[in-house]
């Protein structure tokens, strides 16, 4: 019988919003990268037509 291990991810992104959902997403994100060593990247959006954020160009933060 042959055995082989199929890689499901490479890489998975994860769109945030800094939400308690979301950031519950990104936990299980990188749980499963760590499990299929892939890599995850996490996207951070801001709606910049909301004062509070308006100074925000593009925020990117990546962690391994």
């Amino acid at each position: 019988m042959l055995a082989f291990h199929i890689n499901w991810y490479e890489r998975i992104l994860v769109p945030t919003d800094g939400s308690e959902p979301s950031e519950e997403a990104t936990d299980h994100a990188v749980d499963v990268a760590q499990r299929y060593d892939a890599t995850a990247d996490e996207l951070f959006v801001v709606n910049e037509t909301y004062p509070a954020v308006s100074h925000w160009d593009v925020v990117v933060e990546e962690a391994e």
